[in-house]
């Protein structure tokens, strides 16, 4: 296959590919997930923010659970306080 039959053969594909794409996106069957995204910014911040208080959705509630000293109180490891 000669090269500007190749480069043609891709140019019609991609094409083709994007105005599937297009019809796909605008099909009134997306309309209603796209409504829903849109309004995702404009929505109210109170529900994530009590997710925040209450923790997260993982179980991680920050705390470190397995007893190793994390450096907070200025305990060192050398067995002397300050």
């Amino acid at each position: 296959m000669a090269p500007g039959t190749f480069s043609g053969v891709v140019t019609v594909f991609l094409l083709l590919l994007f105005l599937g794409l297009v019809i796909w996106a605008w099909s009134g069957k997306r309309k209603a997930d796209f409504d829903a995204a849109a309004q995702l910014p404009l929505e109210d911040d109170s529900r994530s923010a009590a997710q925040r208080k209450t923790g997260s959705s993982n179980g991680d509630d920050g705390n470190n659970s397995t007893g190793a000293d994390t450096g907070a109180g200025g305990n060192d490891g050398s067995g002397k306080g300050r």
